[in-house]
């Protein structure tokens, strides 16, 4: 094959693939969230902006699907989820009733409140996001399991 033979069949072949349309690849961590957060923990590390309470342990943990549970500061708590792409919302939450400071408990009140107003939640990384009607903040989480 000749050079001027090369180059016109590069070419056309060129111009044939500019041609073909583009089909999207799903990305390599294209695993569904609902699947990919099945059995892992969290752990509270911003509220919405506010930061929170140094060694309260408030977490997440997604023990299977359409369940969630955890610990919202000196009371645990469980309950149904559901999750549509990145779409979020919790169903009522029932919790235990222990006694708490008054620092553990307002911020206790607050992540509870939060999580009934989540929309939407994502996860980058080691980190999980929950973004709430009202707030222009998310909730941070690190993940501990």
């Amino acid at each position: 094959m000749g050079r001027p033979l090369i180059f016109a069949f590069l070419v056309t072949v060129l111009a044939a693939s500019a041609c073909a349309p583009v089909v999207p690849q799903p990305a390599a961590s294209a695993v569904p969230l609902a699947r990919s957060l099945q059995g892992t923990q969290w752990l509270l590390e911003d509220l919405s902006g506010r930061g929170v309470v140094d060694r309260l342990q408030s977490t997440l943990t997604f023990p299977e699907t359409g369940r969630v549970s955890g610990m919202a500061g000196c009371n645990n708590f469980m309950g149904s989820m559901s999750l549509d792409g990145d779409r979020v919302a919790f169903g009522q939450l029932a919790t235990t009733r222990k006694a708490c400071s008054p620092a553990v408990g307002d911020q206790e009140a607050r992540y509870l409140e939060a999580l009934s107003r989540a929309e939407r939640i994502r996860q980058e990384g080691p980190f999980l996001y929950i973004d709430t009607a009202g707030s222009d903040k998310p909730l941070k989480f690190t993940q501990i399991r």
